[in-house]
């Protein structure tokens, strides 16, 4: 570009095809370091106290411009009843959050409506933790994809995304004690739930509870 190989007028087209190429590049090598670490054991969770809602306003700081960009709706509501303080690897369960929601954003590129919505989630009457629901109004999945949506290098995006982030997510939170739920009909747009310790509850196998199964059998559900 440098010595006029291109015209000038094309250059800028030709640097953001580069600049793009370069995001999923290191997007790829970041989500497989990742996968990596969950395959050896050797991921590592912190065990810090976070204030939720502090933890759902640095979400929402990252979100509501990039929405607004999108022409999208989006609307966070945290229940009074969801637990002030959780212990757990907040930077991780970030990452969680986040990949959900960059994932709705994409499925509705003519505008729509994102929602992200908190409440207790209770065990037999007892308060273990927080649900956490990332809903869209996009294509939604198709049925046939639903079961595979959280195995390794499987994507509904033609064409773009690694496979990797929905998988990495399932790992962390399972990992944490918790798990994620997702249910979805085409054309109504999807909802994924995360149900989140207030107590992070690791396990003590080398890697996330299922992750091993998923990998050689795409098409074993684990959840109860």
């Amino acid at each position: 570009m440098r010595d006029g190989a291109f015209p000038e007028e094309e250059r800028e087209k030709y640097m953001d095809v580069v600049l793009d190429e370069t995001a999923r590049l290191t997007a790829l090598v970041r989500d497989l370091l990742d996968l990596s670490r969950i395959e050896s054991g050797k991921m590592l969770l912190k065990n810090e106290k976070f204030l939720f809602r502090d933890f759902i306003n640095n979400i929402n700081t990252m979100i509501y411009n990039q929405a607004h960009v999108k022409n999208l709706d989006y609307e966070c509501t945290v229940s009074s009843e969801v637990a002030e303080a959780y212990i757990g690897d907040a930077m991780k369960l970030q990452q969680v959050l986040i990949n959900l929601i960059v994932n709705a954003l994409q499925a509705m590129p003519d505008g729509g409506r994102l929602t992200l919505t908190s409440r207790d989630w209770l065990e037999e009457g007892r308060r273990v933790g927080a649900e956490i629901a990332v809903c869209d109004t996009g294509q939604g999945i198709a049925a046939e994809d639903l079961s595979r949506i959280f195995d390794p290098f499987f994507t509904t995006k033609k064409g773009s995304g690694t496979g990797l982030g929905l998988s990495i997510s399932y790992a962390i939170v399972e990992r944490y004690g918790g798990h994620i739920s997702v249910t979805s009909q085409p054309g109504n747009g999807a909802c994924f739930t995360v149900h989140l310790r207030s107590e992070a509850c690791y396990t003590d196998a080398p890697t996330a509870p299922g992750f091993a199964a998923r990998w050689s059998a795409p098409a074993i559900e684990k959840h109860e």
